[in-house]
């Protein structure tokens, strides 16, 4: 059986478990949209830690609610980056084990792009 490359995408699905995309259809809207959610996670990253930076640059004491705020800020982004890099790769032999498509060659997707019906499986 084909191996179906998963990418982890950058929000929560509806149970609050990693949400994931097959990842061979990279032009998709899903797809499209968390590599703009990712491209602002990393943004946001560099910011609060230019931000951490210049902080201690100035040499001047910091206060404790600063230090508060910006721990918690670093800590978020720290976490967003964390998830992407450690399932940027991730490989099932079938991504579907355990789902109504498991065994299935194109899993819940197409090949026309469109969303398998679990019941009659058109």
């Amino acid at each position: 059986m084909e191996t179906t490359r998963l990418r982890l995408l950058p929000w929560p699905g509806p149970d609050g478990k990693c949400a994931y995309t097959p990842d061979n259809f990279p032009d998709s809207r899903i797809a499209r949209l968390a590599d703009r959610v990712e491209a602002e996670q990393i943004a946001t990253a560099e910011a609060v830690l230019s931000l951490a930076q210049g902080m201690l640059d100035t040499g001047l004491r910091i206060e404790p609610d600063e230090c508060g705020y910006l721990l918690k800020r670093l800590t978020e982004c720290l976490r967003d980056v964390r998830e992407a890099a450690a399932h940027a790769d991730v490989v099932s032999a079938d991504a579907f084990a355990g789902t109504p498509y498991e065994g299935s060659p194109e899993g819940w997707w197409t090949t026309y792009g469109g969303a398998k019906d679990v019941v009659s499986g058109l």
